[in-house]
């Protein structure tokens, strides 16, 4: 008798989900994790069928894991399956398997255990559609980059025709260094790897330097790009450089990406006494107001068509709440949005 309490004891308090089947694919047990990763309790679950609970049906194809069990009476080392939770969404579970046998080799049915692998799963797929990304991303501006240079040496080219293929070959060269960069960024933040270098920061003069890069993409694209900022001297702030001036990078990109030819973009810096507040305004169509919520997750396009990896709004967050800081995306008045941010002094 102390032997069974000790193995209901175990069961119990297995960290991975654990149920065990009949030979007619039955559920006669089912443990606290198994209750936790389904939605079902232990008391609603007894005595149904595993098919009809977790695949909506009675046919054992529906579920290969039983149809192995079952039939062959052979046990499973790894197998994923996909179910359904009580509250009608499908999780991925990462199942091993074995069947029971009574004393004389009787089949009398099977033990699972089980985990839910569906976070694991989404990220394996984020993560290549990222890298897929990457890849085509990168692919566009390296050919044009090599059709221009071709030009050049082909002699195709005067000196003022060599001159604006230069300065678009370095445009496009700063696209792929900026992919490469919020690449890393994110592979720093996922592996929990990245730690602030704060020295003193020249928030104007870095403002001025990202305005002086991204005048070569801005006049390809004929936006005029206008800079406000306080008409007193502005105190350094004590920060990571490298990393406020990615966030600045960051914004900057995304809203050139977006502002049709024409447009403008107003990058403002505010000075207030507890902290420093940077907006960039742009003339592109407004975005939606339910998207506002989803708009600095990682991989999120939203409505807008989108050229990219989906990291630069992402990265930005993390790096400005880094610092204590928070940042926004709000309509403008009329057309147009503002993305800012805040960095304590």
């Amino acid at each position: 008798m102390q032997y069974q309490q000790v193995c209901e004891t175990i069961v119990k308090n297995l960290p991975i989900g654990f149920t065990v089947i009949d030979e007619d694919g039955v559920i006669i047990n089912f443990n606290d994790s198994a209750e936790e990763i389904t939605g079902y309790k232990r008391e609603d679950i007894m005595g149904k069928s595993h098919l009809e609970i977790f695949h909506g049906t009675s046919d054992k194809n529906a579920c290969p894991l039983l149809s192995h069990l079952l039939d062959l009476h052979k046990p499973i080392e790894v197998i994923e399956s996909t179910i359904k939770k009580k509250d009608g969404n499908e999780i991925i579970l990462l199942i091993t398997a074995a069947p029971i046998f009574d004393h004389e080799g009787r089949f009398i049915g099977g033990v699972e255990l089980f985990r839910d692998i569906t976070a694991v799963k989404k990220l394996e797929r984020e993560r290549q559609y990222l890298l897929s990304a990457l890849v085509h991303d990168m692919k566009n501006p390296i050919t044009a980059s090599l059709g221009f240079l071709s030009r050049i040496m082909a002699g195709k080219a005067d000196q003022q025709k060599q001159k604006d293929y230069l300065e678009l070959v370095i445009g496009e060269l700063k696209t792929v260094e900026q992919l490469i960069t919020n690449f890393l960024y994110f592979s720093r933040f996922e592996a929990k790897e990245m730690k602030l270098t704060q020295t003193p920061f020249n928030i104007i003069k870095a403002i001025s330097q990202q305005i002086e890069n991204m005048e070569v993409i801005a006049k390809e694209k004929n936006i005029r790009l206008i800079t406000e900022s306080p008409d007193h001297e502005v105190p350094e702030i004590v920060v990571d450089g490298s990393m406020i001036q990615r966030v600045i990078i960051n914004l900057l990109d995304n809203a050139i990406k977006f502002t049709s030819s024409g447009g403008t973009i107003i990058v403002r810096l505010i000075d207030r006494a507890k902290d420093f507040v940077l907006e960039i305004r742009d003339t592109a169509v407004n975005i939606p107001r339910d998207q506002f919520p989803y708009i600095f997750e990682p991989f999120y396009h939203g409505v807008r068509e989108q050229k990219g990896s989906g990291l630069g709004l992402f990265i930005a967050k993390k790096i400005v709440e880094a610092h204590g800081g928070q940042i926004w995306v709000r309509s403008a008045d009329g057309k147009g949005n503002i993305f800012g941010f805040t960095l304590p002094k």
